[in-house]
């Protein structure tokens, strides 16, 4: 995938471009509202011994949401949590990670650079204001949660 991505995209694309020398890492320290509310309502739900959701969050997420769009982003998201609890447990529902992920991301920042074979990396929060402009940096930006860094190549 970092290939991929590093080559600019799509396999066939045959164009001449400037070897990618500086890599900006993603990372959010905490998730955004509305995910929090989803992930503070499904730790109070009740679980099965298979960890399928007793507590139906489902309907209780259809009648707090009026808009269509957004209550399946609700739902989507709710869905992935269940499914991350199934591995990890009730800590999938936990809004903050318990260790600084910055700090994890700066100290290992050259065994990453090793790793792609790049030359700089850019550690960014997604809240910062100075974060380039492009499809690539928003679709990472808006998908970037905590312990789940997104990678963009430039």
């Amino acid at each position: 995938a970092f290939e991929k991505q590093k080559a600019g995209g799509k396999k066939g694309k045959q164009t001449e471009q400037q070897p990618i020398s500086t890599c900006y890492l993603f990372y959010s320290p905490e998730y955004p509202d509305w995910q929090t509310a989803i992930l503070e309502k499904l730790s109070k739900c009740e679980f099965n011994e298979n960890f399928d959701c007793i507590t139906d969050w489902k309907a209780q997420i259809k009648e707090e949401t009026q808009q269509q769009d957004v209550m399946k982003k609700q739902l989507q998201f709710g869905a992935f949590a269940i499914s991350e609890a199934k591995t990890v447990g009730k800590e999938a529902f936990d809004v903050k990670l318990p260790f600084d992920e910055a700090k994890v991301l700066e100290y290992h920042q050259d065994i990453i650079k090793r790793d792609i074979n790049i030359e700089n990396i850019q550690i960014k929060n997604v809240k910062d204001t100075n974060i380039p402009e492009g499809k690539n940096f928003q679709n990472a930006v808006a998908n970037t949660n905590p312990g789940k860094p997104q990678i963009v190549f430039a």
